[in-house]
């Protein structure tokens, strides 16, 4: 902010006698540095604030799933690698969009899914017909770029992949 002449923002003799010695209606260099560093100031502050907003649209994005993009078919990334502990996983996963699912192995071969979305964050609760599997997992895409993921263990890295 400019200070008007004759008057000054700072305490030091060298800055007031500086001012008090312009003319009336001139600029001090002071005055055009402070100027000067506070655009360069709003720069800054423009670029925190976009940084921020890309940041929270990236995770909204990332990770929020409305249930129509969930349709389809997934194949479990195991399918040709090691098996897990319990079973082969060795799966395909369609998910239909009258909230029913069918499977070729792990989640009781049929059921019904309910997707719940909040802001960042979208979570599959899956019942198989049958009752004896009823499994709460949550959606993410590792990127920009990929396809939505159906999570069954975060720590072995085991997840159905959207194929199409």
């Amino acid at each position: 902010m400019l200070s008007p002449p004759g008057r000054s923002r700072c305490s030091s003799p060298a800055h007031n006698l500086l001012v008090n010695n312009t003319n009336k209606g001139e600029r001090t260099r002071l005055d055009i540095d402070n100027a000067d560093m506070d655009k360069s100031m709003k720069k800054v502050l423009i670029a925190v604030v976009l940084f921020i907003a890309l940041f929270i649209a990236n995770k909204y994005y990332c990770n929020h799933f409305p249930k129509d993009i969930l349709v389809g078919t997934y194949v479990s990334n195991r399918a040709t690698g090691p098996s897990s502990n319990s079973h082969d996983f060795n799966d395909t996963l369609q998910l239909f969009s009258n909230n029913t699912y069918k499977s070729s192995q792990y989640l009781g071969y049929t059921g019904t899914y309910i997707v719940t979305s909040y802001f960042g964050e979208t979570e599959i609760d899956f019942a198989s017909d049958n009752g004896t599997i009823g499994f709460h997992t949550h959606v993410k895409r590792s990127s920009i770029f990929s396809g939505p993921k159906i999570i069954i263990n975060h720590d072995l890295d085991i997840f159905y992949k959207n194929v199409d």
